[in-house]
């Protein structure tokens, strides 16, 4: 009879445990946000994220992977929120909601004993495209150029593309002028940064906020990156920063706070310190 009153005793218990394992489980679910996406986006990702959790205990994980991949996660609901430095296309706005969370520009860099101040959007044209191999040939040294170039899917690259690789034709319309394939493909800006750092001879391009004096930022068609020039239009290097959600997921309380948040004034002020400007001037 106790060994009958004692197994009902163990199954009651097991039942108890797996009920309570299962709400933690369910209560761990509701508790966190998974952010994946663009690497430009991440340092800053990552600060929201631990403010967040200090304010509301909701867990935000932060992952990389590039804009592509962030997008293509959103959409499989592999994340919650994706994070891209370029715009969607089309196709992809049907099943996605893009948020601006931000504002952000590309710094053309060169090694800091390169003695070239200033280049056109033309001659980076030329440079990418091979058609430019030396530096003699823009007054600098005779020293054959290294390109140092973003990885395929990079929201970085396709804004390079889109505002430097595009060329007019003889007939008004616009034509995508491809890459050589000499260059150096790193899949980070801290690795573009890098990359330039060591090589005498290279060039690339990175987001502004990822810049600091180990390397040198060229003007753009004679225009700084500066926070006067990037917020008036001046300078021709800008792109919006992204938040993606699948469309109706906002109504989602964890994640409209979290995205609340971002957009709140608190949080575009941790934006600005990332070296990136605000959704709204």
């Amino acid at each position: 009879m106790n060994q009958f009153k004692s197994s009902i005793f163990k199954s009651f218990q097991l039942s108890v445990l797996i009920l309570l394992l299962s709400s933690l489980c369910s209560f761990a679910k509701d508790n966190v946000i998974t952010v994946a996406g663009s690497t430009t986006i991440l340092p800053v990702s990552e600060k929201w994220a631990k403010v967040f959790k200090n304010k509301t205990g909701v867990i935000v994980n932060v992952h990389g992977g590039g804009s592509t991949g962030g997008i293509k996660a959103t959409r499989l609901g592999t994340a919650d929120i994706g994070a891209s430095s370029r715009e969607l296309s089309e196709g992809e706005k049907k099943s996605l909601k893009e948020i601006v969370i931000g504002k952000d520009a590309l710094a053309v860099i060169v090694n800091k004993s390169n003695p070239i101040e200033s280049i056109t959007i033309d001659d980076l044209r030329k440079i990418f495209a091979g058609g430019i191999k030396n530096w003699k040939e823009l007054n600098g040294e005779d020293k054959p150029i290294q390109v140092v170039n973003r990885e395929s899917g990079s929201g970085t690259r396709d804004l390079f593309v889109d505002a430097v690789m595009k060329a007019e034709l003889a007939d008004k319309t616009q034509k995508i002028i491809p890459m050589a394939l000499t260059s150096i493909v790193n899949n980070s800006n801290a690795e573009v940064k890098e990359s330039v750092k060591l090589i005498p001879s290279s060039i690339g391009y990175v987001s502004v906020g990822f810049t600091d004096e180990t390397v040198k930022i060229l003007k753009v068609n004679s225009v700084s990156p500066t926070n006067e020039n990037i917020l008036s239009g001046d300078y021709p290097l800008v792109r919006n920063l992204y938040y993606l959600v699948k469309n109706g997921v906002t109504s989602n309380k964890k994640i409209s706070k979290f995205i609340s948040y971002i957009l709140s004034r608190e949080g575009q002020e941790l934006i600005l310190e990332e070296g990136f400007f605000p959704s709204t001037n």
